[in-house]
């Protein structure tokens, strides 16, 4: 059984022992009652203290995987760049090769030759033909401000400020 559930029916032994309690016992059934209470709560606690801590560790767990993750994934973005590289290095190296015999060649199975493209090149500290230019706007809501009126006594519609429990681990 996880520790969970022990916490739990631990704690519907605390409610029951104090139901138990408000039903107006005998003096020694009382002490007895308030004795197992107390053994029973401090039971409890240690309990979920054991669950929490299990929680923690799951939680590091979880961290930790992330940063191997994003450790990896920087490996990957590295390495897909040098791929990158790599074939811009031999697609020059083949182009200087079509070059060379002039024109279209058959290497093993690849059948290797050139293809006309036209490209812009914009070279953007000189460039100003506002008939070429197109503006992107980004709305961002300011969450700061917003919180300053708030706090303000401002109503604004869409947007109230609320009290959060945040977790702090150290």
């Amino acid at each position: 059984m996880s520790l969970y559930k022990e916490v739990q029916q631990l704690n519907d032994e605390v409610m029951a022992l104090i139901e138990a309690l408000n039903n107006n016992p005998t003096p020694e059934e009382t002490q007895e009652l308030s004795e197992k209470l107390v053994a029973v709560a401090e039971a409890r606690d240690y309990m979920q203290d054991q669950n929490c801590e299990e929680v923690c560790k799951a939680r590091q767990n979880c961290i930790a995987d992330n940063d191997a993750i994003d450790a990896e994934i920087k490996r990957l973005q590295t390495r897909k760049k040098c791929n990158n590289e790599a074939i811009a290095f031999y697609e020059n190296e083949l182009l200087r090769a079509v070059e060379m015999r002039g024109g279209k060649f058959m290497a093993g199975t690849f059948s290797i030759g050139t293809r006309k493209s036209t490209q812009v090149i914009v070279d953007e500290s000189i460039f100003n033909d506002d008939r070429f230019k197109s503006e992107q706007v980004t709305i961002k809501i300011d969450k700061m401000g917003i919180k300053a009126a708030l706090k303000d006594g401002e109503v604004i519609a869409g947007a109230q400020l609320v009290d959060k429990q945040n977790i702090a681990i150290k």
